[in-house]
């Protein structure tokens, strides 16, 4: 049996026998039972509540447990694509309904629809026929239902209520589970009395009952639902005290109950690593109108697609990419034609990690790697894997590859990741894919976006919804929870020109449904039609969300915990954990868990998680929440400077190491700390935190490094000091190789000038830990300042280099290709493309009035630049093998070239196009190294053809020189000789 043991305190109130008090198990429900409903609801994938009481009175229960409560209730049943409804008839049957007296039928057929019953009462006992024409109406209603109910009759003078008791538990007990709360008569009384102080004579009524029938009429009721519970397990009578005490204890059986239904309902997820992705393909399967032609088009773009080429589904943030997506992948599972695989980014806290979509397709390839695999062997396991799923498919079928929302994936710098950014795409095989393999993504335009278009990918775009298809989802929705509208209001809302977009559509749905006063309704419909932006829709329900959690928790004389939350969240590096914001907000406490669940559940549909930390849905949520909460400078201050005591361990806060006991660096600490006490001016804090070399060493360890320059940064525009720019600009040369884990920050540091500030910590560090031995410094170095003048970057390996002095330029060589950089600026000018093959050697020589690069290439092939002109001036393929060697002499006016057979050639540049061969060496055995020393002359006396030359080269174990000969030898009389190298 399913058990649950209360630990509210024991309510007051006389209660009848067979009740359960709240220390009781008070949700114990038989086996019988809970086979049913676990059967139901594998079926429908639908948890339905059905929520009875009079109306006046109760309204405050009724509001706190939808609007507190619901939302947490509903984020239990997600993760396992089950839907939770509760059926609160507050509002939602309209005039034209009521008007035909069908008020009663619609509620019994809801209950009929249920699979749990609630019921409360007060003291009023509500409305029922009392033979006058104001009642006339209850009379007609129970007429309408009795053909189909011929036990109605029987009650015609009872209470709507008293019907839908019936209906729910007291005609066939325990048949559903029903709960039952009665609240104690002591509230009422005090509830009536300051009514009627007040000369409220409407509040009042709420309270009391109209004549002594309608008090017997209810003891009745109480007694035979308290004589059923005595005798049946799936019944239970509880009394309370407040509506705050209702709604809580209302929460924690429905919570018991669907954390016992909802993962046995959905084995089949339970038992996936990936249980968030089906979960959340199924939720955007629900309602899915208006895009039959969509679905179509995507289907005839990806069968009829070629390999190499993916197919690109784009349009506007909230347009309903994922939902078309994942209906396409519900087609495809009906037919059982292909094989689909598919990851949805920002479903869970891990999924938006680059790493984590990589684990999942290897999963779903059937390629079991443990975890101690390191990133870069995951992805290259990924083709493999991929070739081997695709040789399994049966003849005619296709392998469906499909990656929902690319722009949500953290688009960080990775030295193990193809391209280094995920953006880039080429962790992916797209185009080395086989054969009938399709891959399927949804992004907004970005670097993703344009990354596949280049790899000629179809596109789709998502156009806005239809009139029609608006008008099918505002009824699907609404009739799920059983509401109803006026074609008036029905109007209002779709005239809405926001209602094109689904994610606004939904929103503004939802908040209406949680919208519990009737007499309301119509001013909150025309409040929520008038929002014609995210921003301003945001706004309407943050302003329901402020009443409805004001005064409430331990810091309420602060700030609103809503306006506290959200402000916290919106000044954030990265977001915020939810037990970093929980502790924030001071609700830590086990007292404070419903609370923080209410509030956290209540902000989900505005939040998105990404690895494990909450940020905002879109960026219109995201400006909306700033211009309420953070209108001025001392209002982002104050959260700040929150969040640097919160992540500093500082005043009410608990210490946060910057080392977990393990060593494991505290990633968001280190990410976080610095972030806050730059924005928020704490110059000390954080003239402290940035000079700490134990901190620094801790964010390089955890990866951080270029994060850091950009503290670093930030505090030098924040601050003006010069400590931060010499931080930053020695971190700068040596990010690279401390990022590849191929140096540490502590022997970086060990290399810097022996006077420098961060020099003396790193020393005594090292010998604190007693790490010198482990450690080098240079002996030679500079002890007045760094030797590094300024440090270049670059996505792949750089193979060689070279520069000119005079110009003020360096050739760089990544790849095939040649980088021309201004060093004056440290800015890239221009790229030289031509070779097939990776560049060898580079040179590059100014004189005559020229600039000239040369490279040398596997590709077998020499080419001149001028760099000038930006062009090829001319190209050698003489060697015939792989040259590795190729170097200016004579000014510029003649050029030596190596190749790996064992050859080396001097040539005559100086008539360029043409190129002549001077002279030709063959060693007769491979070169591996080859370099030129040429003497050089004093400017007064020196002439290009008066320079001797002389080539070395070495091979694989011999070493050689060949001497050319000189025009002119130089005269002891007048040279000023010097060697260079």
């Amino acid at each position: 049996p399913l058990f649950f043991s209360g630990n509210m305190e024991q309510r007051s109130g006389t209660p009848q026998p067979g009740t359960k008090r709240c220390k009781d198990n008070l949700v114990n429900l038989s086996e019988e039972l809970l086979d049913t409903l676990q059967d139901t609801v594998r079926a429908s994938r639908t948890v339905a509540l059905f929520l009875s009481s009079p109306f006046g009175g109760l309204e405050i229960e009724r509001k706190l447990f939808i609007e507190k409560y619901f939302p947490a209730l509903r984020a239990i049943c997600e993760p396992y694509g089950v839907l939770f409804t509760v059926c609160d008839l507050r509002w939602g049957i309209n005039d034209e309904q009521h008007s035909q007296n069908r008020t009663l039928q619609i509620c019994l057929d809801q209950i009929d629809k249920s699979q749990v019953f609630f019921g409360l009462f007060g003291t009023r006992y509500g409305s029922r026929y009392r033979h006058d024409a104001n009642t006339e109406w209850v009379r007609k209603n129970c007429e309408r239902v009795q053909k189909e109910r011929p036990w109605v009759p029987q009650y015609a003078e009872r209470g709507i209520t008293e019907l839908e008791f019936r209906s729910g538990c007291l005609n066939k007990p325990g048949a559903m589970p029903a709960f039952f709360w009665f609240r104690d008569p002591a509230y009422d009384q005090r509830k009536a009395a300051e009514a009627l102080k007040a000369g409220d004579q409407v509040e009042h009524a709420k309270y009391v009952n109209v004549c002594a029938e309608d008090d017997t009429l209810l003891q009745r009721l109480k007694a035979e639902v308290a004589d059923v519970a005595a005798r049946e397990q799936n019944v239970s009578v509880s009394y309370y005290d407040t509506p705050e005490a209702a709604a809580e204890e209302m929460f924690l059986v429905m919570k018991s109950i669907l954390e016992h239904l909802a993962p046995a309902s959905s084995r089949f997820l339970v038992e996936s690593a990936w249980a968030a992705h089906k979960a959340f393909e199924i939720s955007r399967q629900r309602v899915f109108i208006g895009r039959e032609r969509d679905l179509e088009a995507l289907e005839h773009a990806v069968l009829s697609s070629q390999p190499g080429h993916p197919t690109v589904i784009t349009g506007s943030a909230g347009v309903g990419k994922s939902a078309l997506l994942a209906n396409f992948c519900l087609q495809q599972h009906q037919a059982a034609q292909n094989v689909v695989v598919s990851h949805y980014v920002g479903c869970d806290a891990e999924s938006t990690h680059v790493l984590n979509v990589v684990r999942h397709l290897l999963h779903a390839f059937d390629d079991r790697c443990g975890p101690s695999v390191s990133p870069k062997s995951l992805v290259q396991r990924l083709p493999s894997a991929l070739a081997r799923m695709h040789s399994a498919l049966q003849p005619g079928q296709k392998l469906l590859v499909v990656v929902d929302g690319l722009h949500q994936l953290e688009d960080d710098d990775y030295a193990w990741l193809p391209g280094g950014r995920p953006c880039f795409m080429q962790w992916l095989p797209i185009q080395q894919a086989p054969e009938n393999v399709c891959f399927i993504f949804s992004t907004q335009p970005g670097v993703a976006y344009d990354t596949l278009q280049n790899m000629s990918a179809h596109t789709h775009m998502v156009a806005p919804l239809s009139a029609p298809a608006r008008e099918d989802i505002v009824r699907c929705v609404m009739g799920r929870a059983s509401k109803s509208l006026t074609q008036s209001q029905f109007a209002q809302l779709i005239a809405n020109p926001q209602s094109l977009n689904p994610l606004f559509l939904t929103l503004l749905l939802q908040e209406l449904i949680e919208f519990g006063v009737y007499e309301k309704l119509d001013h909150k419909i025309r409040e929520l039609a008038d929002c014609t932006t995210v921003s301003q829709l945001v706004g309407c329900i943050l302003g329901r969300l402020e009443l409805l959690f004001a005064n409430t928790g331990p810091v309420h004389e602060e700030s609103n915990l809503i306006e506290l939350a959200l402000q916290l969240i919106a000044v954030s590096r990265s977001g915020l954990r939810e037990d970093e914001l929980r502790g924030l907000l001071g609700l830590v406490a086990p007292e404070c868990q419903l609370l923080w669940l209410s509030i956290l559940s209540a902000l989900r549909p505005l939040l998105l998680v990404r690895r494990d930390v909450l940020t905002f849905l879109q960026q219109d949520v995201g400006k909306a929440i700033g211009q309420r909460y953070l209108a001025s400078p001392q209002m982002v201050d104050r959260a700040h400077h929150r969040l640097a005591e919160f992540f500093g361990g500082l005043g009410r806060f608990p210490a946060q190491p910057t080392r977990y006991s393990s060593g494991e660096p505290n990633r968001r600490k280190l990410s976080e700390l610095p972030y806050h006490t730059i924005a928020g001016g704490l110059r000390d804090q954080c003239h402290a935190l940035l000079h700490d070399i134990e901190f620094l060493e801790a964010k390089c360890e955890a990866g951080l490094i270029v994060q850091l320059l950009d503290d670093l940064r930030a505090a030098t525009a924040k601050f003006a000091e010069e400590g931060y720019d010499q931080l930053y600009r020695w971190l700068m040369s040596d990010a690279r190789v401390i990022l590849e884990k191929k140096t540490s920050l502590l022997q970086s540091a060990l290399n810097q000038p022996a006077g420098a500030s961060i020099y003396c910590k790193a020393r005594a560090l090292a010998e604190s830990r007693c790490h010198t031995n482990l450690l080098f410094e240079w002996t030679n170095k500079r002890s007045g300042r760094d030797a590094c003048l300024a440090t270049l970057t670059f996505d792949s390996t750089v193979s060689c280099f070279a520069s000119s002095t005079k110009e003020q330029i360096a050739c760089i060589a990544c790849g095939d290709n040649l980088q021309l950089w201004d060093m004056n600026q440290q800015e890239q000018q221009f790229v030289f493309a031509g070779h097939g093959k990776k560049i060898l050697c580079c040179d590059v020589v100014s004189s005559f009035g020229k600039v000239l690069a040369v490279t040398a290439s596997k590709d077998t092939k020499v080419i001149v630049w001028d760099v000038i002109k930006r062009a090829k001036s001319a190209v050698v393929s003489h060697h015939g093998s792989v040259v590795n060697f190729c170097g200016f002499v004579s000014h510029g006016q003649s050029l030596i070239t190596a190749a790996e057979h064992g050859t080396v050639c001097k040539w005559s540049v100086a008539g360029l196009p043409q190129v002549e061969k001077v002279a030709e060496l063959d060693l007769k055995s491979p070169i591996k190294v080859a370099c030129v020393f040429e003497q050089l002359r004093t400017l007064a006396d020196a002439t290009p053809a008066a320079a001797p030359t002389t080539a070395t080269v070495a091979g694989a174990s011999t070493t050689a020189a060949a001497t050319t000969p000189a025009a002119a030898a130089p005269s002891p009389g007048t040279a000023a000789g010097a060697a260079g190298a």
